[in-house]
């Protein structure tokens, strides 16, 4: 039987070494990760199962097949002994397949990792009447620049910030060298430094921090809190996130997206009727007049103003807050005479018969 020597592309006389590196060959070229036909993959895997074992080697060249059933159980990877085992397992497979080569048969550690950005967070408050028109907000930042009195690129990474070291593995009997990139110690990554020991403008670190002033652009109606991602005006490949924060005046509240205002009537207004205005945030002075309502102000009373709340479509709803007389004003004479006039006027408004 020749089907796994042609498989592997060796003759039967094939040494161990031959095969092995037949396989590596054949591997590589027909992985599936790399575009390979994955029943192809199999066979070669086969084939190298059976070929790299003496006893299974004898039983194939004497007509028998020792691997029976195929040797890709589940998802293509358990075979049984051999196989890609046979050079470290996983070691074996990263090197092939999850490293890019390198000259002179080096291994880089993979594809090169991009820097991520940088983010600076800060936290800014701004009141809601500031937001229906919107408005401009400055915003203090620490920026850091280079020191032009002083920063020159490194020597030990050249400006890059990385260094290469070479780590040797060795593998049954190949070696194999992978270049390990780290940060750059010397300029701790930034690819500059302070080449002038005595530099007094930015004490030998090659950069200067300062404060500068950022004017932020708040959209109108934002009247949830929101966050902004704006990128940095001095320093690249970083971000200011801002978290902006809207606060609403002390007798209004939000409450979803409605506007709720608590307004404050003595006994008398609310039985009486009384003449409300209420200072919207947007600047309007919205009026309800209550002397022309005909109604009484109960306790538990609610009126929604439509299209007055912090959005298109939502409602300023106004809660009132009735305030009693306290005891001790009924306690003084004067006042007796006084509320009890009063009752009896009431009594004959609401019971005139």
């Amino acid at each position: 039987m020749s089907e796994y020597y042609n498989i592997l592309g060796v003759g039967k006389k094939a040494t161990q070494e031959e095969i092995k590196k037949a396989f590596r060959k054949k591997a590589v070229e027909h992985h599936p990760d790399k575009g390979g036909d994955e029943a192809t993959f199999k066979k070669i895997n086969e084939a190298y199962n059976t070929l790299n074992d003496a006893n299974k080697r004898k039983e194939y060249d004497c007509g028998g097949n020792p691997f029976q059933g195929g040797g890709f159980p589940g998802n293509g990877f358990q075979h049984r002994g051999g196989g890609f085992q046979q050079f470290g397992g996983a070691d074996f497979m990263n090197m092939f397949f999850h490293q890019q080569r390198a000259p002179a048969g080096h291994f880089n550690r993979g594809p090169k990792q991009e820097n991520k950005p940088k983010e600076v967070r800060q936290t800014i408050q701004v009141n809601m009447e500031d937001v229906f028109g919107g408005c401009q907000k400055n915003l203090n930042i620490k920026t850091t620049s280079k020191c032009s009195f002083c920063s020159k690129r490194c020597s030990v990474c050249k400006g890059s910030g990385v260094v290469e070291s070479t780590v040797t593995k060795t593998m049954q009997h190949a070696k194999f060298v992978q270049i390990v990139k780290s940060k750059c110690e010397d300029c701790n990554g930034t690819g500059e430094k302070c080449e002038t020991s005595t530099c007094e403008k930015c004490n030998k670190t090659g950069k200067i921090e300062k404060n500068s002033l950022m004017k932020i652009d708040i959209p109108a109606r934002s009247f949830h809190d929101f966050v902004l991602k704006l990128k940095h005006p001095d320093e690249q490949n970083t971000f200011i996130v801002i978290k902006v924060m809207v606060k609403a005046p002390a007798e209004f509240h939000k409450n979803g997206d409605n506007l709720c205002y608590v307004c404050k009537l003595s006994l008398i207004d609310a039985l009486l009727g009384t003449h409300i205005q209420i200072k919207h945030p947007s600047g309007e002075t919205i009026v309800v007049d209550y002397n022309k309502r005909n109604e009484l102000i109960k306790p538990d009373t609610i009126l929604h103003i439509e299209n007055k709340g912090v959005i298109e479509g939502s409602d300023l709803v106004v809660k009132f807050d009735i305030q009693y007389p306290k005891a001790r004003m009924l306690q003084n004479d004067d006042n007796k005479d006084t509320f009890s006039s009063l009752r009896d006027n009431l009594m004959h408004i609401f019971n005139p018969n």
